[in-house]
């Protein structure tokens, strides 16, 4: 006999007609790309408080080589200037959770305060290479744009003839992300 689910149960995916997820990549609207990056920075802020109630050595090798790099793989594909204000907030909860995590860990007792310059400073020194004296978190907000323009040249190296078809749409995203890694 075959068992069928109970009438209420609807389909088991939702129905979106203004987008699809593509190897886990938003294409679409640009409100259909702004709601999945919201989610996905959902996710990647309650992934980040997890780790600030690990040891701080180990949260930072974990959010340095395997979160970080998880979720820059959405603005590879997707063009920076639509995505700007999500990179921001990236990297905000990046820089929230070193602070909570490194500067003032749950078993010390509270780092005496500072002035916003010298925070400001603390959360540069995060992003700087680590052979420049810096922790070596990546950016989105910086990322997202060598990125984007990468993969795009090597669809075009490649000679992608979808690319090639849909160039004249892509144009000013190329545009804006070259202008921006040339100044």
């Amino acid at each position: 006999p075959q068992v069928l689910p109970p009438a209420s149960h609807g389909p088991p995916a939702e129905t979106v007609r203004d987008g699809i997820i593509l190897a886990g990549a938003p294409v679409g609207t640009d409100a259909f790309i702004h709601r999945h990056f919201d989610k996905e920075l959902s996710d990647f802020a309650s992934k980040s408080a997890k780790l600030a109630q690990l040891h701080p050595q180990l949260a930072t090798r974990i959010l340095k080589d395997s979160l970080i790099p998880a979720y820059q793989y959405l603005f590879q594909l997707t063009p920076p200037a639509l995505v700007q204000e999500h990179a921001r907030q990236f990297d905000q909860t990046v820089e929230e959770l070193m602070i909570t995590s490194v500067l003032q860990p749950q078993h010390r007792p509270p780092p005496v305060s500072c002035s916003d310059s010298r925070l400001s400073i603390g959360k540069m020194i995060l992003h700087m290479p680590v052979k420049h004296g810096g922790l070596g978190l990546k950016s989105f907000r910086l990322l997202s744009y060598t990125a984007f323009w990468s993969s795009l040249a090597c669809c075009v190296a490649s000679g992608d003839p979808g690319l090639t078809a849909h160039s004249g749409a892509l144009a000013h995203a190329a545009t804006s992300a070259h202008g921006l890694l040339s100044r």
